[in-house]
């Protein structure tokens, strides 16, 4: 089952549009372009069985990948050959689940309250903070996706 797909508006600040067009290569009609063959390549994939089409979330791949739509694409497959290996990593992620409670209240891996000087977000992992005689590899892992995902 494929998500339902959404028309992207820019909701980026001229500054951040300015260093995307520069840094990532960026703009609205290279953003339109790529988003529409990024849905294209994803509803290929037969072994997709529920893919996100939102705008947010390709334009992760996209982003992360400077708009080159092969390696973006790539890497796509890899998130969701790992969801497909791994469900247990992405489900119950909820900040109020005991471990995943404990884990960010030891501080074992968290969002800065402020961005760097360009504007990113910076997560801090203190990996002391992980006791393996009490949480489980799955444990770390629903942090680190909780993490990422909330972003």
């Amino acid at each position: 089952m494929l998500l339902t797909e959404d028309n992207y508006s820019c909701s980026l600040s001229k500054e951040t549009q300015e260093i995307a067009r520069v840094d990532l290569n960026e703009n609205n009609k290279v953003r339109k372009k790529a988003l529409a063959e990024v849905r294209k390549w994803i509803k290929s994939q037969p072994h997709f069985r529920r893919a996100r089409l939102d705008s947010n979330f390709i334009l992760r791949f996209l982003r992360m990948q400077k708009f080159e739509i092969k390696e973006s694409c790539e890497i796509l497959d890899k998130y969701m050959t790992m969801r497909c290996q791994y469900p247990a990593w992405f489900q119950n992620l909820d900040c109020k689940d005991p471990a995943l409670a404990d884990l960010v209240d030891k501080g074992y891996i968290f969002v800065l309250p402020d961005r760097d000087q360009h504007g990113r977000r910076v997560i801090f992992s203190q990996a002391a903070a992980f006791d393996p005689s009490k949480y489980t590899t799955s444990d770390m892992m629903r942090a680190h996706v909780m993490t990422f995902e909330t972003l």
